[in-house]
């Protein structure tokens, strides 16, 4: 009959409890595995519910409409660097 201070110092709690400990533990880790993906799906789901509700800003709207505009008008009309609007369009083409 074995005690506690029977084992050796290397040896794992699961081992000692036979095959019922280890199995409760094996499962345990298999879920703490996917713990961190499930909550970043969460969170993912918890910022996209209800995305649509709020309305856009006066600066999100703006780059809505350039982005949407033809190339040659962004290129004439804006005073500032326009890349980041003419690679806007095309991405929403790719759209």
């Amino acid at each position: 009959m074995t005690t506690g201070s029977d084992q050796s110092p290397g040896q794992d709690v699961e081992d000692v409890g036979g095959a019922g400990v280890r199995a409760v533990v094996f499962k345990a880790r298999r879920v703490l595995r996917f713990a961190p993906l499930l909550l970043c799906w969460l969170g993912f789901a918890l910022r996209v519910f209800r995305l649509d509700a709020q309305p856009l800003w006066f600066d999100e709207w703006l780059t809505v409409d350039l982005a949407l505009a033809p190339p040659r008008y962004v290129l004439q009309t804006i005073d500032r660097p326009p890349m980041y609007y003419v690679l806007l369009h095309a991405w929403t083409l790719a759209a």
